[in-house]
């Protein structure tokens, strides 16, 4: 392999790779990157065996074909550190050397034999979607999935698309949170199925046309995500996501509409004294007035008002207040909107069109 590369380009390359990189005692060949120079171009791949992803670099020259693992963090160290903008790159017997005007490096690397690369992506089925619709619905979610001790199928932001809308979900069985966006789908197919968080989020990192399209598709058990320049292909989250639709409320009689940042505030200040074994807020909707209040035995009380246009029943239920703030931080709308039954059930949040969020109360008997 020899070429030659602006240095910037492959460092934002590789950058991107970098969360993807896998040092496993089983796989050590996964620590490294696989970089593959052929037909005029450079493709540096990544995997941590459930999600991989490759990227095509820009180069100026290609004068020998070659393909070659090269450790990620000295790569990545030697780009970041050298001052120059072009380099030659030029591996032979697996050493690769990286020189510039004034620098040169000689990094060890290791055979490909025994790193799986990407399969290509094919054109069929594919829906296209706009790659930062998709990266804010991820934000809007991510943070409602699961962690590591809830349920396996929980783990993941599920998808699925119908026609020209695609519906993404995340959930821990406690709160869940909605988007809803416009894809372009030729097929007017449907396809679904629950996708690791980091996988979304790599898919947010690909470089994309100047429309900044991707396209994917759900197989059975894989995402496969092709761009111009990039491939992706992530392992499916196996089990059955729930009947979402049915867990939001469709019957609500009391509507609110809040201050988006007011509301953070009033939220983070009750919450400041909630005891910090059962975190726990109230919240009353009354005339005119929300209330949000906290009380510890061990520590004493808190009491915040807040002025709103509310005019109807009271309405008293218990919230954890993380659920509410990790909300509201994703929310770029001036303002949320409130919606209940009453005081039993769920409590249903709209922050602008085609975004929702459930927050199921905690049982006064918890």
């Amino acid at each position: 392999m020899k070429l030659t590369v602006q240095r910037r380009q492959l460092l934002d390359v590789i950058n991107a790779l970098g969360s993807l990189v896998s040092a496993t005692a089983a796989r050590p060949a996964y620590a490294n990157l696989r970089l593959a120079a052929m037909e005029g171009k450079l493709s540096v791949s990544a995997s941590d065996l459930e999600v991989g992803a490759k990227i095509t670099v820009g180069i100026e020259e290609l004068k020998e074909d070659g393909v070659v693992l090269a450790p990620y963090d000295r790569l990545s160290a030697i780009l970041r550190e050298c001052p120059d903008e072009s380099l030659v790159v030029n591996e032979e017997n697996l050493a690769m050397t990286v020189t510039g005007k004034t620098s040169s490096f000689r990094v060890l690397c290791e055979s490909p034999e025994d790193y799986e690369d990407i399969e290509p992506v094919s054109e069929d089925g594919l829906v296209e979607v706009d790659r930062d619709a998709l990266a804010e619905a991820t934000r809007r979610t991510a943070f409602a999935v699961a962690d590591e001790e809830g349920p396996f199928s929980l783990r993941g932001i599920y998808i699925r698309i119908a026609g020209k809308d695609m519906e993404v979900v995340g959930t821990d069985g406690r709160r869940l949170s909605f988007v809803k966006k416009k894809v372009k789908n030729a097929g007017d197919g449907e396809m679904d199925g629950i996708v690791p968080r980091r996988a979304l989020e790599m898919v947010a990192k690909l470089p994309t046309d100047g429309k900044g399209g991707v396209q994917l598709r759900l197989e059975e058990r894989q995402l496969a995500v092709r761009t111009e320049a990039a491939m992706l292909r992530a392992q499916l989250i196996e089990g059955q996501f729930p009947d979402y639709d049915r867990v939001i409320p469709k019957e609500n009689k009391l509507k609110v509409e809040l201050p988006t940042a007011e509301l953070l505030s009033a939220v983070r200040q009750a919450a400041v004294m909630s005891p910090e074994d059962a975190p726990s807020i109230r919240v009353t909707l009354s005339d005119k007035t929300l209330l949000l209040a906290s009380e510890s035995a061990d520590v004493g009380s808190a009491r915040v008002e807040l002025a709103c246009d509310y005019k109807g029943e009271e309405c008293s239920l218990l919230f954890n207040p993380q659920y509410i703030v990790e909300l509201l931080r994703v929310v770029d709308k001036e303002a949320v909107r409130l919606e209940a039954a009453d005081s039993d059930h769920a409590v249903l949040i709209r922050a602008g069109h085609g975004f929702l969020y459930v927050l199921m109360p905690i049982s006064e008997s918890d």
